[in-house]
């Protein structure tokens, strides 16, 4: 507390700007990594002020919260009715940090649902080797490869004809 009762108004305003541009860069690029996540896609959306706010509602609950979240973006910032501002900022704050920590935690439920899938599709060659020769009866894999080899010369001999 000593560190910031030293410092003078000017050093404590650049020091909250730079902790809120840096803030506002991090949610920037997990808006966007959770946009490619989801659609497969980066977005430069989630970098433009009130387009990202837009982002933060249609990824975590649909197109009509992002447009809910974002009329109350417009009335905490007075552009609609400046008389209940300071009610509206109390309000949005609340939703959007509640949306943002939700939107955190379905970015790592889906991510971790992928891993499982991705692990139980991925085979090492061990498996697959294991797999694919246990219990085959080998005669009749020569008895499959011989009728294919006759359906070959079929085929062959048709197109000639």
């Amino acid at each position: 507390m000593s560190f910031l009762q030293n410092l003078n108004i000017e050093e404590i305003v650049s020091l909250v700007f730079i902790i809120t541009i840096g803030l506002y860069i991090l949610e920037s690029i997990f808006l966007s990594k959770f946009n490619k996540l989801i659609y497969k896609k980066g977005t430069i959306m989630a970098f433009i002020p009130f387009a990202r706010t837009f982002l933060l509602g249609k990824l975590t609950f649909g197109e009509k919260i992002g447009w809910t979240l974002l009329f109350f973006e417009l009335l905490s910032n007075g552009f609609v009715l400046e008389n209940y501002q300071g009610l509206f900022i109390k309000i949005y704050s609340i939703v959007r940090f509640i949306l943002l920590m939700y939107a955190i935690v379905k970015y790592f439920e889906i991510k971790k649902d992928e891993a499982v899938i991705f692990n139980t599709t991925l085979n090492t060659p061990y498996d697959n080797m294991r797999n694919n020769y246990q219990g085959i009866n080998y005669q009749n894999l020569q008895d499959i490869n011989n009728q294919s080899d006759q359906n070959y010369n079929v085929d062959k001999n048709k197109k000639k004809n």
